[in-house]
């Protein structure tokens, strides 16, 4: 569990990992340099449970302190929890005995979405909002092209194999992608996901969350697939992937709504040695809706 500032909610989530059914689990609590009251928090409660322990490192951010944490791991199996989310109670018995009997190197299950209150010991959710997550499993070429169009895992519903993550960990300077960075690291290097339906998990939206601005991370997604593609040799993969970003780039240039971010895309590209000039279609388009969104709010005005 990563924190940075987190004395808003930490509590709360550790509290979902105490009530777990689950009893034979580890709590490794990265403070990431807070300078609230979490190291407080989180030393009350490990008072309280000692199968609760708190690490420190000076401010590195999020991907850092989860490779601080793989580090020290010491079981066969990790979850992950960020410091604002929750566990529903039975998340871990329900992970492990799928993990068990299934055959894959990670499992991730639904996740409920929540923005003020949730109760993660009640029976029943039926208002939530879901993220979406199908029952499959995902593999080699076709489960590479369906994760590099979006990322399919909500990492609060993790379950892997330490030693895999031990020997990969988190990219740094993917962050706050890391997660959809490793996951597809993972997929080019032949691990194999499966996925339930089950939601176990509770996933809080709120302002000051690391990508509440752009839930996606767009351009830091679309920063670490090119990044990707240069670190790969095999051709089929790379067009795979020329493809596929290709789609990021579209998604990215539809969330453009003024000249700034406009030239912020065309530089974005220069950076990428994307050609530009290959762009002129899809750039003179988005001009036109730029000018026509300008257009209409000023006779709205005058009207």
């Amino acid at each position: 569990m990563p924190a940075f500032n987190a004395s808003l909610f930490i509590a709360e989530s550790i509290d979902s990992v105490s009530a777990q059914t689950y009893r034979n689990w580890e709590l490794l609590v990265i403070d990431d340099g807070s300078t609230d009251a979490t190291p407080a928090i989180v030393h009350s409660k490990a008072a309280q449970d000692r199968r609760i322990r708190y690490l420190h490192q000076e401010n590195g951010r999020q991907a850092k302190a989860r490779n601080l944490g793989l580090l020290h791991a010491r079981g066969e199996l990790v979850a992950f929890l960020d410091s604002d989310d929750l566990w529903l109670k039975d998340k871990l018995e329900i992970m492990v005995r799928e993990f068990r009997a299934g055959d894959q190197d990670l499992l991730f299950s639904e996740s409920y979405i929540f923005e003020e209150r949730f109760q993660p010991d009640g029976e029943q959710h039926p208002n939530e909002k879901r993220m979406g997550v199908i029952a499959r499993e995902y593999s080699g070429y076709d489960g590479l092209s369906e994760f590099l169009e979006i990322n399919r895992i909500p990492i609060l519903t993790v379950l892997c194999k330490t030693s895999i993550l031990k020997n990969l960990l988190f990219n740094e300077n993917a962050a706050p992608a890391e997660d959809y960075d490793l996951w597809l690291r993972m997929l080019i290097g032949g691990y194999k996901f499966r996925a339930i339906t089950v939601p176990l998990a509770a996933y809080r939206l709120h302002p000051c969350s690391a990508t509440a601005g752009d839930r996606l991370a767009t351009d830091t997604v679309i920063a670490n697939i090119h990044a990707l593609r240069q670190s790969i040799s095999d051709q089929t993969l790379r067009e795979l992937i020329d493809r596929k970003l290709r789609g990021w780039l579209r998604r990215k240039l539809r969330m453009v709504v003024d000249w700034g971010q406009l030239e912020r895309f065309i530089d974005m590209l220069r950076e990428l040695h994307l050609a530009p000039n290959l762009w002129i279609a899809d750039v003179l388009n988005r001009m036109s809706n730029i000018l026509f969104r300008m257009g209409k709010k000023v006779l709205g005005k005058q009207l």
